[in-house]
């Protein structure tokens, strides 16, 4: 009898643990694939700022880019990873307390939340000064605000050039000049439009031969 409830728990913990590094493997196949989608969307908006499509794809950098040609400092990409770097500092002391929740924990709370409104808003304005400089009105940026992925897709893939005299002037030296972006795409470029059925891509390569 003992030895068959053990065999039984035993089969259950072992389901438990498959169950859990499903989980956590699909959520790292998802979390590949956000990255590599986004990162694809921003290397066509670089494109079209003048900034070499190949940053896109460097963590943290690309958004520090993204902030500069928005005409934000590009600093403020940093803040949610010190806000939260200070935020477990200050938690860390009273993590092993046994009273609930301490000051020091609700202050650190308070840090990280603060941190990411603030960077949240800067990113915001940027947003809205590349939509300004790709031509679309003000308030196109409530697809950045409320849609992320949505606001990318359209500026990657519609027909919109760069126009620096509006919005806020950008705080970064371009790689190259905007006005002679060229249409060639890159081998990384290619493939992933090959998978995804990049249509427009197609057609607009279609009208320009």
């Amino acid at each position: 009898m003992y030895h068959s409830s053990y065999s039984m728990g035993a089969a259950e913990g072992a389901a438990v643990v498959a169950v859990f590094l499903v989980f956590m493997g699909l959520v790292l196949l998802g979390s590949i694939a956000m990255y590599v989608i986004t990162a694809f969307l921003l290397s066509r908006i670089f494109k079209k700022a003048g900034v070499a499509s190949w940053k896109a794809w460097i963590p943290i950098y690309n958004t520090w880019r993204l902030l500069e040609f928005g005409g934000q400092y590009g600093w403020w990409a940093l803040l949610p990873l010190v806000a939260s770097i200070f935020a477990g500092i200050i938690s860390l002391p009273a993590s092993d307390s046994s009273f609930g929740i301490s000051a020091a924990e609700i202050f650190g709370d308070l840090i990280l939340l603060g941190g990411a409104l603030t960077y949240y808003v800067f990113w915001a304005l940027a947003a809205y000064a590349i939509g300004l400089k790709l031509q679309k009105e003000g308030v196109f940026v409530l697809w950045a605000i409320f849609l992320p992925i949505v606001w990318m897709i359209w500026l990657a893939f519609d027909k919109s050039t760069w126009n620096e005299s509006a919005g806020a002037a950008r705080l970064d030296t371009p790689d190259f000049d905007p006005a002679e972006v060229s249409d060639e795409t890159t081998v990384v470029e290619e493939t992933i439009e090959t998978i995804i059925g990049d249509e427009p891509a197609k057609e607009a390569k279609k009208d320009n031969n």
